[in-house]
């Protein structure tokens, strides 16, 4: 069976397979029938010959005379070494081509058919009551209001932490489920994670305020989708398939699923497939969260 494209971006973005361009992420993909025997001469970076690979990783090797088709990502290349190629790995960092990325990831969340269960449909639109916001492991941006919310209106206060447990701010939310707070306004940092809690919940939650190179590079990103032409839908759903897949790409050192909810509760399905896009979104925030929680 030969795996296209849509599905290859599939797998490296949607999938469950944590995507940080670690050493483990495959830098392309074999076309070919998965029993191909050809597949056979494939020698891993660790000498090893195996039967049954798909994935290519960096310091793979492909005799050149099986004639065995690849298709390397953005971030792979192949390397002439004589008889055969040798895969890499070339780790295009936080600022290379996002915009081009996150098109693609949007393209294909279009292009899928299958339909959203009930269950997707309804269990998403709680995220709010079901878990705390921004999230267990939310960065966040310095100068953007963040709602923070933990579903019960029993608090007395909230209370945020540095690194080493000193209080840097506390603020009464007495009778509140949540609270609107800016994070420069409240003495956090950028480049700094924290901790904050509600009085009652004994569990705290973590929250990183960006380096300002990196929230200006998203901003900036964000902005460019607000002068493009076309609906407004499009435009804010192009913004949530962004802030998720840097997420992904990226998640060890950012998460911005809370944003892309934000978004998503803020767009209008004006038709079927718009409604249909804002449900599967939604659905990946709820997975984000569940893998966290």
């Amino acid at each position: 069976m030969k795996i296209k494209i849509g599905w290859l971006i599939l797998i490296m973005l949607v999938a469950g397979m944590a995507i940080a361009f670690a050493a483990s992420s495959h830098v392309g993909i074999f076309i070919c029938i998965e029993e191909d025997p050809r597949l056979a001469s494939i020698i891993r970076k660790d000498a090893s010959i195996v039967s049954d690979p798909v994935y290519i990783y960096e310091g793979d090797k492909l005799p050149k005379n099986i004639g065995l088709e690849f298709r390397l990502e953005d971030y792979g290349s192949a390397v002439d070494v004589g008889d055969a190629y040798q895969f890499h790995e070339n780790k295009p960092g936080f600022f290379h081509n996002l915009i081009t990325m996150a098109e693609r990831f949007f393209s294909h969340e279009k292009t899928i058919t299958e339909s959203v269960s009930g269950v997707a449909r309804n269990k998403p639109g709680k995220i709010g009551l079901q878990y705390p916001q921004p999230g267990f492991l939310a960065t966040v941006i310095s100068g953007m209001p963040v709602t923070f919310s933990w579903g019960q209106d029993t608090s007395l206060y909230i209370v945020f932490r540095d690194h080493m447990g000193r209080e840097i701010a506390r603020k009464d939310v007495s009778g509140r489920k949540e609270m609107v707070l800016q994070p420069d306004e409240i003495g956090l940092k950028p480049g700094e994670t924290y901790t904050w809690q509600v009085s009652n919940i004994s569990r705290s939650f973590r929250v990183t305020i960006l380096r300002e190179e990196i929230a200006k590079k998203i901003l900036a990103d964000l902005d460019q989708y607000d002068r493009e032409e076309g609906n407004l839908a499009d435009k804010k759903l192009k913004k949530v398939a962004y802030l998720q897949m840097v997420s992904d790409l990226f998640s060890e050192s950012i998460d911005l699923y809370w944003l892309s909810y934000q978004q998503l509760m803020n767009i209008e399905a004006v038709d079927a497939d718009i409604e249909i896009l804002i449900e599967r979104f939604k659905l990946r925030v709820a997975r984000h969260l569940n893998e966290q929680s």
